[in-house]
């Protein structure tokens, strides 16, 4: 939670994230601002965009199996102020 000070007043707001899912070696970005602003990466393999999420401050938050069994990842980071 950050505070926000507005002259005399504080506000108390809601940190704001960013989401994106690996499937396989595809990682695809669920957008900040709903879910039909969806862009995709692939990389030439899982662990290569593993390195890329980590490296871009990306934190595991969930994994899911899709229906053939096969694991799913998804991610958040927060939005960053400049944004």
């Amino acid at each position: 939670m950050t505070l926000v000070i507005c002259g005399n007043e504080m506000e108390f707001g809601m940190e704001k994230w960013q989401h994106c899912k690996l499937d396989g070696n595809r990682v695809v970005f669920l957008g900040a601002r709903g879910v039909f602003e969806n862009k995709a990466d692939a990389y030439s393999t899982q662990r290569g965009a593993w390195g890329v999420l980590e490296d871009a401050g990306w934190q595991l938050v969930a994994v899911v199996p899709d229906a053939k069994g096969e694991l799913v990842y998804f991610f958040k980071r927060p939005i960053s102020q400049e944004a």
